[in-house]
């Protein structure tokens, strides 16, 4: 996208980047050792933008109620998952989260990236714009400017 006013310059304005497939958003019953943390962007990622304030994970177990077993819910007791994120040498526009540890099982985990994630030729991630509630109840720091997230279940044991 370009921006000029009359006799002004050309200024080229990146269009934002973009998360196009997060493989697991929302999946259920996840394997804990199928799980996956990655994301495909609209784009080529700067990987000096990957580090663990621009990509981190998220843990809380989840657990049925006793009355309903269909009624699940995570806990609420969120904690940091301890990895690391980079770019994929062989598709710079997707980028993995490599954990720790193992992924346990029974256990509701959240992918975020914030919107210090920039892409080589586009802008920076444009921001989800969540609220506060929202964050809270996913264990991501209010101060956080969320581009996008996405969060599964392990399969219980």
């Amino acid at each position: 996208m370009a921006a000029a006013g009359c006799g002004e310059p050309t200024i080229d304005v990146p269009e934002p980047l973009r998360v196009v497939y997060l493989p697991l958003q929302d999946a259920r019953d996840v394997d804990p050792q199928m799980a996956v943390f990655d994301a495909y962007f609209s784009g080529a990622v700067y990987a000096d933008s990957i580090n663990s304030d621009s990509v981190f994970v998220k843990a809380s177990p989840w657990q049925c109620s006793e009355t309903d077993p269909q009624d699940c819910s995570c806990t609420g007791q969120w904690s940091d998952v301890g990895g690391s994120a980079s770019q994929d040498t062989g598709n710079p526009s997707r980028v993995v989260f490599q954990p720790d540890d193992n992924v346990d099982a029974g256990t509701c985990y959240v992918l975020v990236f914030t919107t210090a994630v920039r892409g080589q030729q586009a802008g920076p991630l444009a921001s989800l714009g969540m609220p506060d509630e929202r964050k809270s109840g996913l264990g991501i720091p209010l101060q956080i400017d969320v581009g996008a997230f996405e969060s599964f279940w392990t399969a219980g044991e």
